[in-house]
């Protein structure tokens, strides 16, 4: 994803699985080692401090859809839970 252009909803997909869970998924391209992506967790799109997931961190795992990377959290009893992606540059 250059980050510089907008990203379709092909690249990036939301929503909730069977368990309830709130989920995002995202693509990667591996030849690209110097970009970071988060994912950040709010209940009210102003405060993003709950991390999820860090690239710089945690390893992306192989899977049978290549460099697709899924990450959820438990909604239960929120009334409000949102996700986002952050992609950085080094």
């Amino acid at each position: 994803m250059p980050p510089l252009e907008r990203v379709s909803s092909a690249q990036l997909s939301q929503g909730l699985t069977a368990d309830g869970r709130l989920y995002i998924r995202f693509h990667r391209d591996p030849a690209k080692t110097d970009i970071t992506y988060l994912v950040e967790a709010s209940t009210d799109l102003i405060d993003w401090s709950d991390l999820r997931f860090d690239s710089s961190t945690e390893p992306f795992e192989p899977n049978s859809d290549g460099e697709l990377h899924e990450v959820s959290i438990e909604i239960d009893g929120e009334p409000k839970r949102f996700l986002r992606l952050r992609v950085m540059g080094d």
